[in-house]
């Protein structure tokens, strides 16, 4: 059971018609298991799913992880409180949600056909426009809340608590819309 679901996908990342669409439906458990796995490892990712019941965190630590916790930072010396809001969360702001997004519409702009890949038809009024400065905007934003160093983003959850020693980090790489 993934931890975001339809009602995630509002403001920036808005799909219309989310809760109807069933390759959105399909999207979220895949790239919501690839993108954990990239934050956690695959060890840590394995413990919090084997310690889901019905989809709820069992064990104290995995609760802090899927639904928030403070921490602090220590930052030139000094003790800064922060909040994690959680994998999970009632802002429906997540880097999961981002990242489903960011994959979903990249591969919605070019769909596989019998003849080969393409672009999708162009309606009767329609001007199409590049998809790019969008999606480099929703990556940016997916990394900022997944490693951002500056703020409670799930790399400084992780990095400054002490309940998860077997967590392994895959960092995300920058992108912009010049493809450097």
């Amino acid at each position: 059971m993934p931890f975001i679901d339809s009602t995630y996908f509002t403001g920036e990342i808005n799909i219309s018609q989310a809760a109807n669409d069933t390759q959105l439906a399909l999207a979220i458990p895949q790239y919501e298991t690839e993108i954990l796995i990239k934050l956690l490892g695959y060890e840590l990712y394995s413990l919090l799913m084997d310690d889901l019941v019905s989809g709820e965190p069992v064990s104290e630590r995995f609760i802090k992880l899927v639904d928030g916790d403070d921490f602090t930072i220590n930052y030139n010396g000094e003790e800064i409180v922060s909040h994690w809001d959680g994998l999970r969360n009632a802002g429906k702001i997540s880097f999961i949600a981002y990242y489903v997004y960011y994959n979903y519409v990249e591969r919605s702009i070019t769909p596989f056909y019998g003849t080969g890949i393409s672009m999708a038809p162009q309606g009767k009024d329609w001007e199409r426009v590049s998809a790019v400065n969008k999606l480099c905007s929703v990556w940016e934003k997916c990394r900022a809340l997944y490693g951002g160093y500056d703020q409670p983003s799930a790399y400084n959850y992780l990095a400054n608590s002490e309940l998860f020693p077997e967590w392994r980090y895959t960092p995300m790489l920058q992108m912009n819309p010049l493809g450097i």
